[in-house]
């Protein structure tokens, strides 16, 4: 969807906020998705963009409850308050040097056998810094 030479140009990759709990409902309508599947639980993911729909490592989530009256659009917002202040976290985390140090998958993915969940963010585990 989004093309490689783009996801390239941010020297720290490109982050999207997603409004499920990845992997669950990947790809489009996934509020909708979940309040028509009767889920009492939904939320936002951070993720690094690749060139697949909904692919890359995930860096942060959080839950949000479903009340038994709520629409999809309803959900719309509540989600989008609570996914403005984890993009915020997530931001915050990557200054850190630990999370600079994440998946490169697309570029490097040798790394990927590195790629291990920590506090809720992909980090990449090397003894060495980052070139990225």
């Amino acid at each position: 969807i989004i093309p490689p030479w783009m996801l390239a140009l941010p020297r720290h990759g490109c982050i999207n906020l997603h409004a499920s709990l990845l992997p669950k409902y990947r790809g489009a309508a996934p509020i909708q998705w979940a309040v028509a599947m009767g889920e009492t639980v939904t939320g936002n993911t951070t993720m690094l963009l690749e060139e697949g729909l909904d692919t890359g490592p995930i860096l942060l989530q959080e839950r949000v409850e479903i009340a038994p009256e709520q629409t999809a659009a309803d959900l719309f917002s509540v989600l989008a308050e609570h996914g403005a202040p984890l993009v915020v976290k997530t931001l915050a985390a990557l200054r850190t040097e630990a999370s600079r140090r994440k998946c490169r998958t697309i570029a490097r993915p040798r790394w990927r056998r590195f790629c291990n969940v920590k506090t809720g963010a992909w980090i990449l585990r090397r003894t060495r810094r980052g070139n990225w």
